[in-house]
């Protein structure tokens, strides 16, 4: 009986092991696939789907240097200076800028500006997306000023702001009205 026993025991270790060690190697193989294939966590920046409330206001920056990927660069950025927000979408935002990110900035003053895209013949661009921002918002944002910031809604979908020139994390925007 005691043998038994003994041996169901062992058994049971032997089985702990076996799966930590399953464990383990799928930890592993998930590293190598992210790795091997670019996949990082930090792009995810919010899941698809989700709406975040800012006010603030638009800044512009003329951007003129040269880039191994993408030859001469000359192009107008467009920001958002966030005045309010949630504190953790700042917190997250401020993580991502310190991890060098460089979609978006902090400004002298240590103010965050969040990229719309750029500015090009009037319109608001950002890579990939069409009908990003309709005339309405378009005209609000680009009316607001320091005296006289606005609210707007912005929303998210994963993957994006990477891997391009006039980058945005949001898939919309829009007025709160």
């Amino acid at each position: 009986m005691f043998n038994l026993i003994k041996n169901n025991l062992i058994l049971k270790i032997i089985l702990i092991i076996v799966f930590l060690l399953v464990i383990f190697l799928v930890y592993k193989l998930w590293n190598n696939y992210k790795n091997d294939n670019n996949v990082s966590e930090q792009y995810y920046f919010f899941s698809e789907g989700t709406n975040v409330l800012v006010r603030g206001y638009v800044v512009t920056r003329n951007i003129s240097e040269f880039s191994e990927i993408y030859g001469e660069i000359n192009q107008t950025n467009l920001y958002f200076k966030l005045i309010e927000a949630d504190p953790s979408f700042i917190s997250r935002l401020e993580g991502k800028i310190n991890e060098m990110n460089q979609v978006n900035l902090l400004d002298k003053d240590g103010g965050i500006l969040f990229n719309l895209g750029c500015l090009e013949n009037g319109e608001i661009i950002s890579d990939g997306r069409e009908n990003y921002i309709n005339q309405t918002t378009k005209d609000t944002i680009l009316d607001s000023t320091i005296n006289n910031p606005v609210w707007i809604n912005l929303h998210f979908s994963p993957e994006l702001g990477k891997g391009c020139l006039c980058c945005s994390f949001t898939d919309k925007v829009f007025i709160f009205e």
